[in-house]
């Protein structure tokens, strides 16, 4: 298959079913594996977990620490307690992370990975799959550092991974106290705001190095359909203070 024809492909299942098609392993992936070993990664909070897609990548690159994973949503986290079984290193909890203890209402979406408790900015519709929610669903939420003691080790070396739909920064707000033991932090930024008050990639990376961490590594991850603008990208960040 010459070079067109796969980009063609990978447009046409991008568009038609919000599946980003990639080579595996990308170089972004690659970097992953080494920056777990070189921060001695043994603990991993996956937050926004789905059905575990995330842990089940990171088992495949080798690492066999352990994964903490959460997700709000009752189907979904149904699917990623039967994934997490496989596993004895792999933990689940139903509940959302937020800056507040108490409980929310998320927005459903027929691409479960899509829903989010933010509304989403009606210019989206059309440009990101699937982005329309169908129901709503009342969730439990706990800031982070009001469970970070119960759930870690002072000895711990720890990875935080969110990917929420633009919740990410509520999240961060709500482990404020905890940031100071973590050592990498991997999440997903828009370049422009998709969800209604997310905080979009610039502002992200300047809250970021305030608390000590430094971009390290990025991957693009959504483009527009038509225009091919970058809108969504991965990044990892490292605590070098």
């Amino acid at each position: 298959m010459n070079k067109d024809t796969l980009v063609k492909l990978q447009r046409f299942i991008n568009k038609t079913f919000g599946i980003h098609v990639r080579k595996y392993p990308t170089s972004f992936l690659n970097a992953k594996k080494i920056y777990l070993e070189q921060e001695k990664i043994n603990v991993i909070l996956d937050v926004g977990a789905n059905t575990g897609q995330f842990a089940q990548e990171t088992f495949g690159i080798g690492y066999n620490k352990k994964i903490i994973s959460f997700e709000p949503l009752t189907s979904t986290f149904k699917e990623l307690s039967q994934n997490a079984k496989k596993y004895d290193n792999w933990e689940t909890f139903k509940f959302a992370l937020g800056d507040f203890d108490g409980t929310s209402e998320i927005n459903v979406s027929p691409l479960s990975p899509s829903s989010s408790i933010l509304p989403f900015v009606k210019d989206m519709i059309g440009v990101v799959p699937d982005l329309n929610y169908t129901t709503k669903e009342n969730i439990e939420v706990k800031k982070l550092d009001s469970i970070f003691n119960q759930l870690i080790e002072d000895t711990s070396n720890v990875f935080l991974k969110i990917d929420t739909q633009g919740f990410e920064k509520p999240i961060l707000d709500g482990a404020i106290q905890s940031l100071s033991n973590i050592k990498m932090i991997q999440l997903e930024m828009s370049l422009i705001e998709i969800y209604q008050g997310e905080l979009t990639m610039f502002d992200m990376v300047s809250f970021l190095e305030g608390q000590g961490f430094k971009l390290w590594s990025l991957e693009p991850t959504f483009y527009h359909p038509t225009t091919y603008q970058l809108l969504q990208l991965d990044a990892i960040f490292l605590r070098i203070a």
